[in-house]
């Protein structure tokens, strides 16, 4: 067993493929989803949740997007950790692009 179970949650399967090597070589499992709809699916998967020790997730992603599916996060397993990963130079410029596309503000 590792040090812990991340979800990383990004569309672009390269930037998954990196946080994931570099998250088992530390010593972490990883369970990757390409979107914040799959995320929320495998997070949910059967009758148990999937138990998640941290989240990584992408903010710019088809279908349910990052602020969303940070908020169904927040919700949902409020004790659980979630770190924002965005190409933008500032968190701030892509939630607030995000909310005005109909997501939430953070």
């Amino acid at each position: 067993m590792g040090l812990g179970r991340v979800l990383v949650v990004d569309d672009e399967a390269d930037i998954r493929k990196s946080v994931r090597l570099t998250l088992t070589k530390a010593g972490f499992d990883v369970v990757e989803a390409e979107d914040g709809e799959k995320a929320i699916k495998e997070i949910r998967s059967g009758d148990n949740p999937v138990m998640i020790d941290a989240i990584l997730c992408d903010i710019h992603m088809p279908k349910v997007n990052g602020v969303e599916a940070i908020a169904f996060f927040r919700q949902q397993f409020p004790q659980v950790p979630v770190i924002v990963l965005t190409g933008e130079p500032d968190v701030k410029g892509a939630t607030e692009h995000e909310a005005g596309r109909g997501g939430l503000s953070h």
